[in-house]
């Protein structure tokens, strides 16, 4: 796996040399900040889903009912 660094770039002044430094982020930032988005885009797509659902339920058209319940078959399973 690749290792994510932050690069700084510190100059003293214009005409000399930059001083590059890297530094890792700590692997609990990363996975902390993986799963709040993966909570986020959850609960996007669910709320996408129930309003689509909602939508073809409220205008009583059982062919898209299905449709919608064909083409995000994985959100019905998962939720």
């Amino acid at each position: 796996m690749k290792k994510q660094k932050v690069n700084y770039c510190l100059r003293r002044n214009f005409f000399s040399y930059p001083l590059i430094a890297k530094r890792e982020m700590p692997f609990e930032v990363k996975l902390i900040a993986q799963l709040v988005m993966d909570a986020l885009v959850s609960e996007h797509n669910k709320a996408n889903f129930d309003r689509k659902i909602n939508k073809a339920i409220d205008s009583n058209d059982p062919a898209q009912f299905k449709r919608i319940c064909e083409q995000n078959k994985h959100y019905s399973w998962e939720y």
